[in-house]
């Protein structure tokens, strides 16, 4: 079987009897660990697994940069391999203009009859390069292959009617593409066809390719080191991680495709050449050698309150000293060493815990790390009482209260859940400077141990014996696990029927901040296309195109729809609200999706 992570996870909680005859699981990419949304879950994966009688463990990775540690943690026998089936050589090259440095590659590997993959940090940004060099391509493009490509078109496009994908079959046949999450499933395909058919013969792509299938690109260029995450309402502009610029620079030089591969990573001058050759690269007998990154565990900043259920739910009748247990098994445990016990009962179950640790699971790594830069000068207590905290935190209008932690920021308002830097810095200046008010911060935040968390919202019940406490879920907590529901989720998802779904306005908003809390990016007009589908007012493949919705994100989202349609009818049911259940199955139909879409695609 051939799987995601998330997939096997969820097969593991449905405990199907193939599961017993399995010895042997290979999980590739390893390094995916080190990730804030899939990394916890693929740890908790592996502490699970550990349990299974006569299974072989295979990692794999290629860009990872702790592998003695990652392998003592899995009891495996590390084995490198430095071998490359077809050999690569890598450039820093310095360009004023980048385009046009471009340009004159691509120029060049075009009369070598080779092909190009450029690597952009945004989708506006492939489709301009695209258009760009296309007048560079166009003569390198043969009658046979305009005919092939318009053959291609006509059957593989006859039912993309959109303006993105019009733009695509016209720059195919001057023999450039672009490729990006925003196109839909049906143009992606036809692109990477294409591309590999040699019809395309420079595609200009986001990350959207840095893994995957092999493609026959003799050059790839790294244009941008930074990398753009839109959420609609926000642009994110993050550095590109280091392990993903080797997965870039990776893709040229394919076993098949060629017998020598060549990359190259643009800068503006020498000094960022210098910089950022000496911050991925060692040198080694006159050899530059990869500086992968550190794979670091993720599991106690998100995803903690979902493996303890998990746990609990497949060991019921558990108790405390056996959760600390499972959890030593961690590798967040791990990198931890000797005191990683006593962190676990502080993080799981004893009170006390510092408020340093508290904002830290409440916050993102890099804002975490951004709080830590901003200099105590730059925080001005404005208010400060029994329940509330008022700051200025560089310009920004901070507070801590009852109601919730509040920044006037756009950071702030694109976290969602999460802390921005500025009501981070705020919080470790309190634990610093203002001892007495530690409680506003922990009130504020609503901050429970995990177990408490569970216990508290009726996931889980403590069972009193004559030795110990011992602890099984209850039957919202089975439910949430069998539906493969974030803990925090389906707390919302219960809370919304509480408060009451009076029309489907009402449930579309809901359904909307739903999928926003599963990591998903939500536009703003989705909760508006989806309740004029179901009045009848447009048609669902009208959509795109009337609310400015890429095809590729809004199928996305119609595919994490089945699933989560399902998961609040079978919420609603369980807690006696018929009649948003009912909204819930009538919305599924109309959007034409169904719970297999969590089989095959959200998962």
């Amino acid at each position: 079987m051939v799987l995601t992570y998330e997939r096997f996870d969820s097969l593991l909680r449905l405990n199907p009897l193939f599961l017993k005859d399995i010895r042997i699981v290979v999980i590739d990419e390893i390094q995916n660990l080190g990730e804030e949304q899939r990394g916890p879950r693929l740890e908790n994966i592996i502490m699970r697994l550990r349990n299974f009688e006569n299974l072989q463990l295979l990692a794999l990775s290629g860009t990872i940069g702790n592998p003695e540690q990652l392998a003592q943690w899995l009891k495996c026998k590390l084995v490198v391999s430095k071998n490359r089936p077809v050999p690569l050589n890598t450039f820093i090259l310095t360009a004023e203009d980048k385009n046009e440095a471009i340009k004159k590659l691509v120029a060049t590997f075009l009369k070598k009859n080779c092909q190009t993959l450029v690597f952009v940090s945004r989708r506006r940004d492939a489709e301009s390069l695209a258009e760009k060099l296309s007048n560079i391509t166009r003569p390198f493009i043969s009658v046979n292959e305009i005919s092939e490509l318009n053959h291609m078109i006509s059957n593989s496009l006859k039912y993309e009617k959109t303006m993105l994908t019009n733009k695509v079959a016209k720059l195919a046949l001057n023999g450039t593409g672009f490729h990006h999450a925003g196109l839909s499933t049906l143009t992606r395909s036809f692109v990477e066809e294409a591309f590999k058919k040699g019809l395309i013969k420079v595609l200009v792509c986001t990350t959207t390719l840095s893994t995957g299938i092999n493609f026959p690109a003799h050059l790839v260029i790294l244009r941008d080191l930074l990398i753009a995450k839109t959420d609609y309402e926000d642009i994110e502009i993050n550095e590109i991680n280091i392990n993903r610029v080797f997965q870039i620079l990776g893709r040229a030089g394919r076993p098949t495709y060629g017998e020598r591969g060549y990359s190259i990573i643009l800068v503006h001058n020498e000094n960022e050449k210098k910089l950022f050759q000496s911050k991925i690269f060692n040198i080694e007998n006159g050899k530059y050698i990869p500086k992968f990154e550190p794979v670091t565990s993720k599991l106690a900043e998100s995803g903690l309150d979902e493996a303890l259920l998990v746990f609990i739910y497949e060991n019921p009748g558990v108790s405390e000293e056996e959760i600390v247990e499972f959890f030593r098994g961690s590798f967040w445990c791990f990198q931890r060493g000797e005191n990683c016990r006593e962190s676990i009962r502080e993080l799981l179950l004893i009170p006390g815990e510092s408020i340093y640790e508290i904002v830290k699971a409440n916050s993102k790594t890099a804002e975490f790390e951004a709080a830590l830069k901003i200099q105590d000068s730059e925080v001005k207590i404005l208010k400060s009482d029994a329940d509330r905290l008022e700051a200025k935190v560089r310009s920004n209008m901070c507070s801590f209260s009852p109601n919730g932690p509040h920044c006037n920021c756009i950071i702030f308002s694109s976290l969602r859940t999460f802390l921005c830097r500025h009501l981070t810095k705020l919080a470790l200046y309190v634990d610093n400077y203002l001892p007495d008010f530690k409680g506003v911060i922990s009130q504020s935040l609503e901050r429970k141990y995990v177990l408490d968390f569970l216990l508290s919202n009726r996931l889980v019940r403590k069972i009193r014996t004559a030795e110990k406490n011992v602890y099984e879920t209850t039957n919202f907590g089975n439910m949430v696990v069998k539906l493969y529901l974030r803990p925090k989720t389906a707390i919302i998802i219960r809370e919304s029927l509480k408060i009451g779904i009076n029309d489907m306005k009402d449930f579309c908003e809901m359904f909307g901040k739903v999928l926003a809390l599963e990591g998903r990016s939500v536009p703003p007009q989705f909760q508006v296309a989806i309740l004029e589908v179901y009045e009848n007012r447009i048609r669902l493949e009208e959509v795109p195109e009337r609310f400015n919705i890429s095809p590729g994100d809004f199928e996305s989202l119609l595919d994490l729809s089945g699933w989560i349609l399902h998961a609040i009818a079978t919420i609603a049911k369980l807690e006696g609200y018929k009649d948003v259940s009912e909204k819930a199955k009538d919305l599924t139909r109309k959007l034409g999706v169904s719970i297999s879409a969590k089989l095959n695609t959200a998962l």
